[in-house]
């Protein structure tokens, strides 16, 4: 009987939350409001940890870190691996206030004499081919 009064009250509550804001709560286990303009979007928890680690004024809500990068306020939100995993993660962030998503991970390689990439460095790529079926919904 608990449990259904409970329910209730919770289904009552619902009602009064839009569709755009019951997404994102049931996604990132946060509101829409707690994401910063500037969002990071790591898929594995090592590189999620290095990054939490480098932000200052922590706050976490639900799965959504908050703190400033060199001064900067962002949000780092860890998507996993897999585009249909980013694109739920995308899906919240189309309906927040975040205006710029950077996504960040490692890669492998092969080296060769003919590049100057050393193991550690980081690579900004200036193209990228989309060929899932997901991305071109996110690109204006």
């Amino acid at each position: 009987m608990l449990n259904r009064i409970k329910s209730e009250l919770l289904n009552f509550g619902l009602k009064f939350i839009n569709v755009d804001e019951k997404i994102v709560r049931m996604l990132l286990e946060s509101s829409s409001t707690n994401i910063n303009e500037i969002v990071i979007l790591p898929a594995v928890k090592m590189v999620m940890k290095k990054l939490v680690g480098k932000l200052t004024q922590k706050i976490v809500y639900g799965r959504v870190y908050n703190g400033k990068l060199n001064g900067i306020p962002v949000s780092i939100i860890r998507t996993q691996i897999g585009c249909p995993n980013a694109a739920l993660v995308m899906e919240c962030l189309k309906r927040s206030k975040a205006k710029i998503v950077v996504r960040v991970d490692f890669c492998g390689g092969i080296s060769n004499s003919d590049t100057a990439i050393d193991i550690g460095d980081i690579l900004i790529p200036n193209l990228a081919y989309c060929d899932d079926g997901t991305s071109p919904q996110y690109i204006r």
